[in-house]
């Protein structure tokens, strides 16, 4: 009787030592999860930020060139059909559109 309580006592014992050992377990299972998640995370927002930094250089540049007046001189011409003063304009149709 005396090696039963003793067998029974050791299995209480290693219980209670694996549900100890899976709780540390699991304790330190998710904050790894969680911080393979955020380093993740954080590699894309490092690639979303070099792609809007480069978006961003390319529109920087595109409203240097539109600055110049050149080039408002040749967006009016194309977009709206301004022209220069003392220039006339001439509008030519298609044949047959009398």
């Amino acid at each position: 009787m005396r090696s039963f309580l003793v067998s029974a006592a050791i299995r209480f014992v290693l219980a209670i030592a694996l549900v100890l050992a899976l709780l540390v377990l699991m304790t330190l299972l998710f904050p790894v999860d969680q911080w393979l998640g955020q380093r993740d995370e954080l590699d894309r927002a490092r690639i979303e930020l070099d792609e809007l930094r480069a978006e961003n250089a390319e529109l920087e540049a595109r409203r240097a060139r539109l600055d110049s007046d050149t080039e408002i001189e040749r967006t009016a011409r194309e977009l709206y059909n301004l022209v220069g003063r003392d220039e006339e304009v001439y509008a030519v149709l298609p044949p047959g559109s009398d």
